[in-house]
Parts: C-alpha cells; sequence; structure tokens
C-alpha cells in the first residue's frame, strides 16, 4: 500500500503514542476520543485478581464494572467513524489500542466485533479511499 500524505490520528495513551514514534510518524494529531476503553474496577489488577473477584469471560465482555461497555466506546467514537467515512481524498492511519482499534475497524468493515481477531500491541489501522485494513508491524 502506497502512503504519501496521511491523516494520522493517534490515542493520546503512552502506549499508543509510543507506537506513533516508533513507526515514524509525522503530523499526528491526538484524539481523546481515541483513548483506550476505561476498564473500570479491572484498572490495574492482573487477570487473576479480576477471575477471583468476577465472573468474566474476557473474550465476550461488554462492560466493565464502573467503566465503560463496548456501546459507550462506539458512541464516543461515532464523530470520527464518521468522518472516516466521508474522507474521500487521504488515506488515515489510526494509532490507538486494541477495543478502539477494533471498534473502528467493525464499523468500517459492517462486521460483529467479536468476528475480528484479537489486536496485538503494535496492530495500527490504515483507512485508504481504496481498501479498508488493518496491518500489523
Amino acid at each position: 500500500m502506497n502512503i504519501t500524505n496521511p491523516l494520522i490520528y493517534c490515542s493520546p495513551l503512552k502506549r499508543a503514542k509510543n507506537t506513533a514514534k516508533i513507526i515514524g510518524l509525522k503530523k499526528i494529531v491526538y484524539k481523546n476520543e481515541l483513548k483506550e476503553i476505561d476498564v473500570g474496577e479491572f484498572e490495574s489488577k492482573t487477570r487473576k485478581e479480576i477471575l477471583t473477584k468476577f465472573n468474566v469471560n474476557f473474550e465476550r465482555i461488554t462492560k466493565y464494572p464502573n467503566g465503560e461497555s463496548l456501546t459507550d466506546v462506539k458512541n464516543r467514537l461515532s464523530n470520527l467513524i464518521e468522518k472516516i467515512k466521508r474522507e474521500k481524498d487521504n488515506d488515515i492511519i489510526i494509532v490507538a489500542n486494541e477495543v478502539v482499534n477494533k471498534t473502528i475497524a467493525s464499523s468500517l468493515i459492517e462486521k460483529n466485533y467479536f468476528s475480528l481477531p484479537r489486536q496485538k500491541n503494535n496492530d495500527i489501522i490504515i483507512i485508504s479511499n481504496k481498501k479498508r485494513s488493518c496491518i500489523n508491524l
């Protein structure tokens, strides 16, 4: 894929910023709506700690206790997703974390969130007016 002058949107969170720097992206627009899902009571806890306190299926979780739901994330991203859908002149690169990336991708390609594969920490989304795709580095 030949990308010459993309619009680059990035989460303001540390891991996303570091990924953008590592791959050499310039002229980055940081968007608060690209922050990862608020995991509420799961924040800073290990998987073992969470499983001890909560009955949860990590692969199918849709709402975090005292945090956000997938619907909340989709609503938070809705204006940006619509802007992306209307973009005709520029390719777009999105650097964010897994739940946000999968929410955007599932909306753009009209697939169920849970049908998409898990993302790795260094995955990004590239949206072209010719083809919408996810790549990993």
